[in-house]
C-alpha cells in the first residue's frame, strides 16, 4: 500500500522503477484532490527484489525504496 497526502489538488504520478531505472509500472498518472490517498502496488507482475518508487506532485518529487517478496 502506498499512502500519500497532498496539500492542494494537483497532477500526481507514481512510477515504480527497477534498480536499473527501467520503468516497471505506472501506478497513478492523473489529477488528484487535496487530502490523503492510498493506492496498491500489486507485486505479481514483478519479481521479488528492490524497486524505486517515484512520487511526483506538480513540480515536487520524492523517491523511496520498495522491497517486495512473494
Amino acid at each position: 500500500m502506498i499512502r500519500y497526502t497532498i496539500p492542494t489538488s494537483a497532477h500526481v504520478k507514481i512510477v515504480v522503477y527497477d534498480v536499473f531505472r527501467r520503468e516497471v509500472a505506472r501506478i497513478v498518472d492523473e489529477p488528484r484532490g487535496t487530502g490523503t490517498h492510498e493506492t496498491r502496488f500489486r507485486t505479481p507482475p514483478v519479481a521479488s527484489g528492490r524497486y524505486i518508487v517515484s512520487l511526483e506532485v506538480g513540480s515536487v518529487r520524492a523517491t523511496r525504496l520498495l522491497i517486495t517478496a512473494r
